[in-house]
């Protein structure tokens, strides 16, 4: 399957990999990971991606994704 991803994917990825080495190297390599698999998981099966919001961006937070919401404009919504 051909993926295509948002122009901003590879900045955002870059910059979010960066943060999280500043903090450990194991945490950066663990977020990379994660991105991957995320990756693989949708080019096997792109119907069970869950939800979509065209935003541009990817979100640093697995836990809650309502608490992103306030980085995006409403429109953007």
């Amino acid at each position: 399957m051909r993926v295509i991803f948002h122009p901003e994917f590879p900045k955002d990825i870059r910059k979010f990999e960066e943060d999280y080495a500043e903090i450990s190297d194991g945490l950066a390599s663990r977020f990379r990971n994660e991105i991957d698999d995320a990756v693989e998981a949708i080019k096997v099966s792109p119907t069970s991606a869950g939800h979509f919001l065209n935003l541009g961006s990817i979100i640093p937070s697995r836990s809650d994704p309502l608490t992103w919401l306030t980085r995006f404009r409403p429109e953007k919504i």
